[in-house]
């Protein structure tokens, strides 16, 4: 299975709860979560979506901590089944 399956079920599983499914494209800020998942209720998220058995790069991994240092949820996520579970 490609990444592009777990990008593509997250979006839709975000557009079923009413929410938005954002692909973050910043050039001049690289390791960036490749998504940001806004639902109703002011609930935010940073997602990085991953192929199966693929984990996060060094310097997403320390973006992700800077992150995380705000106060922010991110999520890394390399299954269909994974993608469900922020669901439910």
């Amino acid at each position: 299975m490609r990444e592009i399956r777990v990008e593509d079920r997250l979006k839709q599983r975000t557009e079923a709860a009413g929410g938005m499914c954002i692909k973050l494209v910043i050039l001049a800020t690289a390791g960036l979560p490749d998504r940001l998942v806004l639902l109703p209720g002011e609930k935010l998220m940073f997602v990085e979506t991953k192929a199966p058995k693929r984990g996060p790069t060094a310097l997403q991994e320390y973006m992700h901590r800077k992150i995380r240092a705000l106060g922010f949820k991110v999520h890394v996520i390399n299954t269909l089944e994974g993608v469900d579970a922020l669901f439910t």
